[in-house]
């Protein structure tokens, strides 16, 4: 039956937003008054007859219309443009509750009277180029102005909010695929940023004797023309919305619907060829605080929504608001009415009639005591203003506040189908809003919408194009729950929608990763920097997360969001001091295995010392135990170690603290600023590095250590004190002989279970892991698509499911992504994961509730805090923060003894080249040695002349690489012996190597 309806209705009227007219809008970002004072403004042109303009420049005040159905009818005198104040006054006093109240006055006062333009209609739109038109619309808007100012003595401008000129004519805001009169005035509201663009340097508004006039809209007196009869109040309403500040949602650059019938600053503006504007959508109206959604984070179920054009003070919420991430949230609203479908009343009445109804009949004839008509013919008011939507039922909307911000300044937020800031997720499992579809396509007449889009239960058995719909919004179903940003997944599923037959419907919510009562906003405000750790406090069982900001303010947080002390106060410490150089660490004393009694916040050259105290009172904050003044700013994070505080500072000295008493018990003398370091036994003797560097260490017998030099960006290792120089590994894509350069702290762990450490940390552009001989290990690195600009962050995280399950590695990205992958760089389940936003950290794991799982935690730069219930078993997680522990003391001691692969010093089937032949002028030669050994490598062809021989790295119990560069070497085959010495044993294998230029 719907689908005759369509046709009955949209296919014999046309009616499309001619988006040309709103390309270039510019919005007055004003927030919505108790009241709205309009000043109308009657003009004509001189008289003409030019045939691109339709009429001839006068207002319509000697015809008559005779057709009592007729939308709009002339004359069109002063009370017919008061009539049309008083329609969109109605409409916004229902789309706003009450909360606008529109009043205005109409000059001049003469019944028929209007102020004559010095010009011909044409001159005000010269259909030439944009800022040609955009001119002369400009220069209407101060004509009219001026000429009212300097005529009425007794009207003040500064007594009214806005004004509007109604100008004779048609405006040229409808497309009827043609253009027969393309110099008519297009409707649109007028900034004073949109008239500074195109008027005279230093235009600050229009004078007038009390002021200036900085803003207006250009109405024509009617929308009919050829035969289409358009009311003028959609057109009307849209506008004021502009003035209000609400964006439109559609896509001016390519003249398509945003949002379908479904909202007032799209199509719906001609909801009924403009006699029912639908109301404005749910983003709008929270955008301009009409109505306030209910806030749901916590799986629930028979959530309720109460139709909107039943709207009860005391009822249920009218709006809901689920969180998807930072930037991306769901709006749902329940709009419309299933049992009346005034396009089929018109259907029968069409019918009925030798000639096509108006809807203004439709509504007279079916919907006599919910209307209003003034005497002279404008439709005031409707009990319903969504009686224009295409059905009824709970609309879900899509907002992406990122888009928004990236496209605010071309008031084109909806102008990407594929990017839309506010998309609506059609029920019917079909994009088809803003398509344009002929006649034989499946989505021919839902280019706009239609009632298919609701989401209710009782779905009619008869529509077609509904086998996807099984009543549930989830990651799985069409359309699914996935997050804009990178397709991640969000866990929601909004399903068990009511039937949409009463004036309530209800839905179940549930998210099934994301921890209850997450995520949690801890600071409104955003911060440049901050840090983050997990520990027990305590007197506690449970981790919590500490987190410092560059604004000097402490916060620990933890499980449901609660305090550490009082659940409502996760605030511990506000030292009201900003830093560009931060740092926490957690200690305890008495000393205490495992639980932590304070906080060590380090900001610039002062480091405060915090104890936890059962004292804390609700409405106060931790005060500073103890300060340590520092010599110099701090370059590194503090690291502790027992009893011991180190602080690296800017002086190139590394100084050691008591933190019972603040005594300095040590200080080291370096040549530069370390960015990060680790304390272990003896190391004080050593720390003498020749550039900034960032390193890890882990203890298996000696001390291996891993460093970055970002002085001369090259990495080093070895035990420390005899650091082997590892040349330009390994090289990011597109940047040859450079290394890739770590952005946070190196990860240890036995990545592939060969029982030796591996090395693994971020890169800008992804996830490296190297075995220590500095060779990139199998399936490395990671390189996921980023968006642009986007780079990982921090160090990676690893946990496994099992003791001796292969690892899950974690990392993030700049623009709120969370990754996770395993060994062979397979995504793993449940994963991407989002944030929005933007994360300026590594993510971390601990154990909320004390249950023995993990959970991951990460917070955006706007303080928005994600938890997720990965259940990674607490023994098995290797790296759970980004500098190792809650201590920063990045010193991994578990010693691993590895299983000797066969008996060979140099396995034959561990021996190889890749690729083969080379690529490029370079090909790289891996073998895996059992002992640490000496390495010499003689290359010949196969006449057995030496052509290139050089010594190359010899760690044992990994695998080793080294590059031949066969830039110059002619195309051939060659036999690579590969020599390994170690101790008195000796052995040597042949691998072939295949060049091609």
């Amino acid at each position: 039956m719907f689908t005759h309806i369509k046709k009955a209705s949209w296919g014999y009227f046309h009616l499309f937003i001619f988006g040309i007219i709103l390309l270039f809008f510019t919005k007055s970002f004003l927030v919505a008054q108790d009241t709205l004072k309009i000043c109308a403004l009657r003009v004509e042109f001189v008289e003409d007859n030019n045939p691109l303009t339709t009429g001839n420049g006068k207002f319509m005040i000697d015809t008559v219309t005779t057709d009592t159905n007729a939308i709009d009818p002339a004359p069109h005198l002063k009370g017919y443009f008061q009539d049309q104040i008083r329609a969109v006054a109605n409409y916004f006093k229902k789309a706003s509750s009450g909360r606008l109240l529109i009043s205005g006055d109409v000059y001049p006062a003469g019944d028929s009277a209007a102020y004559q333009l010095p010009h011909e209609m044409g001159y005000y739109n010269p259909n030439r180029t944009d800022e040609e038109i955009h001119r002369g619309l400009s220069n209407l808007l101060v004509d009219a102005v001026r000429i009212a100012d300097s005529l009425e003595t007794d009207l003040n401008f500064s007594d009214y909010d806005l004004v509007v000129v109604f100008h004779a004519g048609v405006g040229k805001d409808i497309n009827l695929g043609y253009d027969p009169t393309p110099q008519d005035i297009p409707s649109l509201f007028l900034s004073l940023d949109f008239m500074q663009k195109v008027l005279e340097p230093g235009f600050e508004g229009i004078p007038v004797k009390d002021g200036l006039v900085t803003q207006g809209i250009l109405l024509p007196e009617t929308e009919n023309q050829q035969g289409e009869a358009v009311a003028l109040t959609g057109i009307f309403a849209s506008n004021i919305g502009s003035y209000l500040g609400l964006y439109d949602l559609f896509s001016p650059s390519k003249q398509r619907s945003g949002i379908g019938r479904f909202g007032l600053m799209d199509f719906g503006l001609l909801n009924l060829n403009g006699l029912a504007p639908a109301m404005p959508s749910a983003f709008s109206r929270q955008l301009l605080g009409w109505d306030q959604p209910r806030v749901v984070n916590s799986n629930t179920s028979d959530i309720t929504l109460q139709r909107l054009d039943r709207k009860q003070p005391f009822g249920p919420p009218t709006m809901v608001r689920i969180p998807i991430n930072e930037d991306e949230y769901y709006l749902l609203e329940y709009r419309g009415v299933f049992t009346t479908n005034v396009d089929s009343e018109y259907a029968v009445l069409a019918e009925e009639k030798d000639k096509a109804p108006t809807y203004l009949e439709v509504l007279k004839t079916f919907h006599a005591d919910e209307i209003e008509i003034s005497e002279n013919g404008v439709l005031l008011s409707l009990k319903d203003y969504d009686m224009g939507l295409p059905g009824g039922g709970i609309l879900i909307w899509h907002i992406d506040e990122r888009v928004i911000r990236e496209s605010v300044n071309k008031n084109a937020i909806n102008d990407d189908p594929e990017n839309r800031a506010v998309d609506l997720e059609e029920a019917d499992g079909a994009q088809d809003i803003g398509q344009v579809y002929g006649l034989l396509d499946a989505g021919f007449q839902t280019e706009l919408g239609w009632a298919g889009d609701f989401w209710f239960a009782n779905r009619p058995k008869g529509w077609k194009n509904f086998d996807l719909y099984n009543n549930e919004f989830s990651v799985n179903s069409t359309p699914n729950t996935r997050a804009n940003r990178n397709r991640a997944n969000t866990h929601i599923t909004i399903h068990n929608f009511s039937d949409n037959t009463g004036d309530v419907m209800t839905f179940d919510y549930q998210r099934d990763f994301l921890r209850e009562r997450f995520p949690q906003k801890l600071f409104a405000d955003s911060v440049g920097d901050y840090r983050i750790v997990a520990a027990t406090p305590v007197n506690k069982t449970a981790e919590y997360l500490f987190i410092l900001t560059d604004k000097g303010r402490l916060y620990a947080v933890g499980d449901s969001g609660k305090g550490l002390f009082y659940n409502n106060k996760t605030l511990l410490a506000d030292l009201g001091k900003q830093s560009e150089r931060i740092s926490l660490v957690m200690a305890n004393y008495p000393y205490n295995e495992g639980t932590y009694s304070n906080a060590l916040v380090a900001l610039d050259d002062t480091i405060y010392v915090f104890t936890f105290s059962q004292d804390f009172l609700q409405d106060s904050l931790l005060a500073p135990e103890k300060t340590i003044g520092l010599p110099a700013p701090i370059t590194s994070p503090l690291v502790r170690d027992d009893l011991e505080l180190f602080a690296a500072c800017a002086n190139d000295s590394l100084y050691g603290f008591n933190i019972i008493n603040g005594q300095k018990t040590s200080s080291v003398y370096r040549s530069s600023g370390h960015r990060d370091f680790v304390i272990y036994p003896g190391m004080e003797n050593e720390l003498n590095a020749s550039d900034n560097i960032l390193y890890a260490a882990v203890y298996s017998g000696l001390i291996k250590t891993v460093l970055y030099g970002s002085g001369n960006n090259r990495f080093y290792l070895g035990p420390f004190g005899d650091l082997t120089d590892v040349p330009s590994f390994p090289a990011p894509a597109g940047a040859a002989g450079s290394p890739a350069v770590p952005t946070g702290q190196f990860t240890l762990d036995d990545l592939d279970g060969n029982d030796t450490y591996d090395i693994l940390y971020n890169a800008a552009d992804g996830i490296y892991a190297l075995n220590l001989s500095g060779s990139l290990l199998n399936n490395f690195p990671l390189r996921p698509a980023l968006n642009p600009d986007e780079y990982f962050v921090g160090s990676p995280l690893i946990y496994r499911k099992e003791r001796l399950g292969w690892p899950v590695i974690v990392a993030a990205t700049s623009q709120g992504q969370i990754l996770a992958y395993d060994l062979n760089g397979e995504e793993m389940r449940d994963f991407p994961l989002s944030c929005g936003g933007r994360l300026l950290q590594s993510p971390v794991l601990l154990d909320m509730d004390a249950d023995g799982n993990k959970e991951l935690a990460a917070i955006t730069d706007e303080g928005s805090l994600y938890v997720w219930n990965v259940a990674a078993p607490a023994p098995y997680v290797a790296w759970a923060m980004a500098e190792y522990g809650p201590e920063n003391n990045v010193w991994v001691t578990k010693t691993l003894i590895p299983d000797p692969f066969g008996v060979d010093l140099l396995p034959q089937s561990r021996a190889y080249n890749y690729p083969n032949p080379n690529q490029g002028g370079q090909t790289t030669i891996r073998y895996y040695l059992n002992n640490d050994a000496q390495v010499r490598i003689r290359i010949f062809d196969t006449a057995g002349t030496l052509v290139d021989e050089f010594n190359a790295p010899g760690v044992g119990h990994t695998d080793n690489e080294v590059v031949w560069d066969v830039s110059n070497v002619a195309s051939g085959v060659y036999l690579c012996h590969i020599e390994a010495v170690a101790g008195d044993g000796k052995q040597s294998r042949i691998i072939k190597i295949m060049v091609v230029h």
